[in-house]
């Protein structure tokens, strides 16, 4: 039986001739002199012609890319002079915030019926209320603010202070620093204008919210982060809007995530008054331009009103952040083209708050401010539900989810034991049922 075996190789010197042709003298592989004096000419050439080229790009890559970010949107061109309005509008409807309107973002502008309504000529307006209430023949009431602003230590990147991390605040977060007081302290306004607050009936059952505000779907384009500055409300709007100005002007009364909007519910009634429980939901942009933007999102604002239910006349006011739980303030920042930071704080003292009964004016142009004191306890209520109840019915039109009862750990043990039943323990940072998480 015949065996096959692989070639062999061949060491130098080794092997036969060619099978075919006759047998040639062997070459030399020595380079020609005139032809080795040519590569080491080229390599010269090249060499020396290297500092050149480096200069050429040197030169042209930053103007091409200038030229690229100019033609498709992307970073900052400073050639380009805006107004403010026109790029509060193009990053309102850039929705994945890169720099540029694309085919999708343009069908959403075209569905909402956007295109052809932007003035370019004026910047945007600085919203002014005009407060249709307030005249001589009807009552008013001033509104104060007591605002004590966030304290840092409380925020996980600024809890200790002889180490910062992520850069001195007063650099990265110049909005926040700054705002050490209520851009209005006082202010006064006609009585009617908290109608806004009425439920849609007067005879709207106990206990059965409604809207002040209703919230915008969440898929609502134009509600992303890349804003400096709100759109101006609508009439409807206009009266929450000024109230939560006082605090800081740049107030947003739709937030850019869920849950959004405002709600009532009616507590009391008797034959006169009604006594109404708000739940507000809005957010704040501090920094202003070149700084990226910064949001500055409260927990909630909770709320009670007693009003005539003409809206004539307000026996008392108030509109406040809670602050029964160690951290009561969600904050997000942008830090790069595609990068954002967040973190949680606590803010001790963020209320709106009416100093008397609503008055008619004196001489026709100042509020009585000793119009009388309050008592609540003289006014006798026909129906009723409790604060407290008033309260966890808001949170649920909110958070439907709290239907199911939740309970302190301690306190759902105790009933665990009771009801031998097992219990599913959750541990968070923040809160589920407010915005500060």
């Amino acid at each position: 039986m015949s065996e096959t075996r692989p070639p062999q190789a061949k060491t130098p010197g080794e092997g036969t001739a060619p099978v075919t042709g006759a047998q040639e003298p062997a070459r030399s592989h020595q380079p020609h002199p005139q032809q080795n004096s040519s590569k080491h000419s080229s390599r010269w050439n090249w060499l020396a012609s290297l500092p050149i080229l480096i200069a050429i790009v040197c030169y042209f890559i930053p103007t091409l890319r200038t030229e690229y970010e100019a033609r498709y949107g992307y970073g900052q061109v400073a050639n380009y002079q805006l107004a403010s309005n026109i790029l509060d509008q193009f990053r309102m409807h850039d929705l994945n915030g890169d720099g540029r309107i694309d085919p999708y973002e343009f069908a959403n502008l075209l569905q909402t019926g956007i295109l052809g309504t932007v003035n370019v000529s004026e910047p945007a307006p600085e919203f002014v209320f005009s407060d249709l209430e307030l005249s001589p023949d009807k009552e008013a009431v001033t509104i104060m603010v007591d605002f004590e602003s966030i304290r840092l230590e409380t925020m996980i990147k600024f809890k200790d202070q002889t180490k910062y991390y992520f850069g001195s605040p007063e650099k990265i977060l110049p909005g926040l620093i700054r705002w050490k007081t209520a851009n209005k302290d006082l202010q006064s306004y006609g009585a009617g204008n908290f109608k806004f607050f009425l439920p849609p009936d007067p005879n709207y059952p106990i206990g059965d919210t409604y809207n002040l505000i209703e919230g915008l779907p969440m898929s609502t384009p134009g509600m992303h982060m890349y804003r400096y500055h709100p759109l101006q409300p609508s009439p409807r709007e206009a009266f929450l809007f000024a109230l939560l100005s006082q605090f800081h002007p740049n107030v947003f009364l739709q937030n850019r995530f869920g849950p959004r909007g405002s709600m009532a519910i009616v507590r009391a009634r008797n034959g006169r008054y009604l006594d109404i429980m708000m739940r507000v939901h809005a957010e704040y942009q501090l920094n202003d331009e070149p700084n990226r933007q910064f949001w500055f999102t409260p927990a909630q604002y909770t709320g009670r009103l007693i009003i005539d239910k003409e809206a004539q006349h307000v026996e008392f006011f108030e509109l406040y952040l809670p602050t029964n739980k160690q951290l009561n303030i969600d904050m997000e920042w942008i830090t790069g083209d595609s990068t954002n930071e967040v973190d949680i704080g606590f803010v001790p003292e963020m209320r709106l708050h009416s100093l008397h009964p609503s008055s008619v004016l004196l001489n026709n142009s100042q509020v009585d401010m000793s119009a009388g004191s309050y008592n609540f306890s003289a006014i006798k209520w026909d129906e009723e539900i409790s604060v407290d109840k008033a309260l966890v019915l808001l949170g649920q039109g909110f958070y439907p989810f709290t239907k199911i009862p939740y309970l302190y750990f301690t306190n759902a043990m105790d009933l665990a034991r009771q009801q031998e039943k097992l219990v599913h323990f959750i541990l968070l940072w923040g809160a589920l049922d407010d915005q500060s998480c």
